[in-house]
């Protein structure tokens, strides 16, 4: 119970700050996931790719326009669960 109370607090913690417009430097991964997606995250994301397997895409204040960006480069991206939720297909 205690992980999903967390997940959600963090959610809405970025949630909030994608609002805002907080300007983030985001990456895609060079490597494509299982599904064939490139994941995008933020410089700060804990899961970011090692240095060599990611792309860095720009500064952004909305994981969208990151995503927009990717999109130049891979047809198929999606934000990362833990940095870019609202750029998760899961969430949008």
């Amino acid at each position: 119970m205690a992980d999903s109370e967390d997940f959600i607090k963090e959610f809405q913690k970025i949630a909030d700050e994608e609002r805002l417009g907080k300007n983030e430097d985001y990456f895609v991964s060079k490597q494509a996931q299982s599904d064939g997606d490139h994941e995008i995250h933020t410089s700060s994301c804990s899961d970011l790719p090692a240095e060599k397997n990611r792309k860095y895409l720009g500064c952004f204040n909305f994981c969208k326009d990151a995503e927009q960006e990717a999109k130049k480069y891979y047809e198929d991206v999606n934000g990362c669960i833990k940095c870019c939720p609202l750029c998760h297909a899961r969430y949008y």
